[in-house]
């Protein structure tokens, strides 16, 4: 509905037809029933000025409607994934997403993947992914953080099976232990049996999200 905080603030001076700074229910109704796309109802404009008006004196004001009309980051995240439904389909967004190739999501690689026509994230939303996909503050979302903001069970998944492998050395044991037709490599299978071994219990999802996490040239 809108593109971000400045398009906010000069829609709801707009809408506020008396300049007092705050909106009534009839200004919101005549403002929307003048514009082109009518794109709210009565029932709809009664229900949304009910809960934008939080401290009920019947009026909205400006931070009220900032409030209502700008998403929260769990609401765009929740959207974000909604349109990523496996763990496949986050492996194959990541690579898409990285134009440069470089294993490495910036914010204006991100911004130009979710503002698309198919996407159309708003430049504000792609800004709010990106901020809660870059837990390091370093500028670019690695893979790790991509599927942590897309599989938030794949921290959890990670963490239980670092807890056995704490070195180096113990990884490298394990991975001679594990690849029995020692080509060099871990089928799923093999990781499958390597993930019972630490005594926890991972589920098939599981396995193949450690799987999509570490098969990085796939």
């Amino acid at each position: 509905m809108f593109r971000g905080q400045e398009d906010v603030e000069r829609r709801f001076n707009i809408w506020d037809a008396d300049k007092d700074g705050k909106l009534t229910f009839q200004e919101m109704q005549d403002a929307i029933n003048k514009s082109d796309t009518k794109f709210l109802n009565h029932e709809e404009m009664n229900a949304i000025f009910a809960v934008g008006d939080v401290d009920m004196d019947g009026e909205i004001d400006f931070n009220e409607f900032s409030r209502l009309m700008i998403p929260s980051v769990s609401d765009v995240v929740a959207k974000f994934r909604y349109t990523h439904r496996s763990v496949a389909d986050v492996k194959i967004a990541f690579h898409k997403y990285d134009n440069n190739g470089d294993g490495r999501i910036d914010r204006g690689e991100l911004r130009k993947a979710l503002t698309n026509y198919r996407l159309n994230f708003s430049d504000q939303e792609a800004d709010i992914i990106f901020d809660a996909g870059d837990t390091d503050g370093d500028g670019e979302i690695c893979y790790e953080e991509f599927m942590a903001l897309m599989c938030p069970d794949a921290d959890a998944i990670i963490k239980k099976f670092r807890d056995t492998y704490r070195n180096i050395s113990d990884v490298k044991a394990a991975f001679k232990r594990f690849d029995k037709n020692r080509d060099g490599a871990l089928s799923k299978t093999e990781m499958a049996r390597m993930m019972f071994s630490t005594g926890h219990s991972f589920t098939d999802v599981e396995v193949d999200a450690i799987m999509n996490l570490g098969d990085l040239d796939q």
